[in-house]
C-alpha cells in the first residue's frame, strides 16, 4: 500500500481516481521459470552458491523411469552467482 501511496503521489493523484490495481507476483516467477525475461544474477551469503546447481538432482514421477530424461537448465546460471563474504 505504501508503493502505491509513493505512485499517487509522484503522479499528484488520488485514491479514488484507481479504476483497477492488479497484483502481478505470477508474471515475474513464469518470467523466471520460463527463462523468457532478463538474465539474472543470485547474490548470496557463503556455503549457498551452488543452490541451483545441485537443486533437484533426479526426476520425480513418471519421469523417474524416463531414460531420456535430462536435467533442465538451472535458473541462474554459474557466472551469475555472486557470493558476499
Amino acid at each position: 500500500m505504501d508503493a502505491v501511496a509513493e505512485g499517487l503521489e509522484s503522479i499528484g493523484g488520488r485514491p479514488e481516481q484507481i479504476e483497477r490495481f492488479v497484483h502481478a507476483t505470477t508474471l515475474p516467477t513464469n518470467l523466471v521459470l520460463e527463462q523468457k525475461g532478463a538474465r539474472v544474477a543470485f547474490l548470496t551469503t557463503a556455503g549457498f552458491g551452488d543452490l541451483f546447481e545441485i537443486s533437484r538432482q533426479y526426476p520425480w514421477g513418471r519421469a523417474r523411469f524416463d531414460l531420456r530424461w535430462q536435467r533442465p537448465r538451472a535458473l541462474v546460471e554459474r557466472e551469475h552467482v555472486v557470493v558476499a563474504e
